[in-house]
């Protein structure tokens, strides 16, 4: 059905007003055309599936990896494990003394 009206569609322009060219706009729209791209099932991607990395020797606590970024970090923020160190947010940090560069 789509085809046919395509073809009648560009074929009687040109026979009704020869010496013009088509200027009718298509039924048919060009991104119909275009294939679908494959849906993502997030059951078969792998996204995250690669295990955290152990700590380094030299740091084993907060305050440790606090004290070898530098920028006087650990003067600053006090967490007694990785767990609230991990759950600080910005907000917490600012309250802390933290600058914007130095929490980034």
């Amino acid at each position: 059905m789509a085809s046919m009206l395509a073809s009648l569609q560009r074929g009687l322009p040109s026979r009704v007003f020869p010496s013009f060219p088509s200027l009718t706009r298509s039924f048919i729209s060009r991104a119909a055309k275009r294939p679908l791209p494959a849906k993502r099932d997030p059951a078969t991607t792998v996204q995250g599936t690669s295990p955290a990395p152990y700590p380094l020797e030299t740091i084993q606590t907060p305050e440790d990896f606090l004290t070898a970024i530098g920028r006087q970090a650990e003067a600053k923020i006090t967490a007694s494990t990785w767990g609230d160190f991990w759950r600080m947010d910005g907000r917490t940090m600012k309250a802390a003394g933290v600058t914007v560069r130095d929490r980034r």
